[in-house]
């Protein structure tokens, strides 16, 4: 379970997000639990003290059945910019590295960045940054178009 500052000041209704010209979406299981939060606000960065830095746009706790929580740490870039989106999950991550794993045990933390770019020549190094970081999958979802709703069951199952 997320913390207190998150649930009250950062949840989002429902189980999608657009921002940047696209989207993600899931559409829970009755045995799913799912909740999306929106983490590139100035009231995050100012709880966190990250008034200067970039985070990612939200962060999406899942979790189905009595199974292990998985947070997916989301990033929704325009055209490139993959090196930024890595900084901007990575310092979303370490604002709240202790809180979650404070009250989360055996989630899997993941990251997932969408943009409509071509996948970038250093995505390799990029994704082994963030594993590095703790992160136990990395995903980026490539060529996505201005509009387009991602479905990120695949990204948290």
């Amino acid at each position: 379970m997320p913390t207190h500052f998150l649930c009250h000041n950062c949840q989002l209704p429902g189980t999608s997000f657009q921002e940047s010209g696209k989207g993600v979406a899931i559409a829970p299981e009755a045995d799913e639990h799912v909740r999306f939060f929106h983490l590139d606000t100035a009231v995050f960065r100012t709880q966190y003290g990250l008034h200067e830095q970039g985070v990612c746009d939200l962060l999406v706790e899942y979790c189905r059945g009595t199974g292990n929580p998985v947070d997916l740490f989301t990033e929704l870039k325009g055209a490139g910019g993959c090196d930024h989106a890595v900084r901007q999950v990575e310092c979303a991550f370490e604002a709240l590295d202790r809180d979650l794993l404070a009250c989360q045990r055996g989630v899997g933390f993941r990251a997932l960045i969408v943009t409509s770019a071509s996948s970038p020549p250093n995505r390799k190094d990029l994704v082994s940054r963030l594993m590095k970081r703790g992160m136990s999958r990395v995903h980026f979802k490539t060529g996505v178009k201005r509009g387009a709703m991602v479905p990120i069951r695949q990204f948290v199952t």
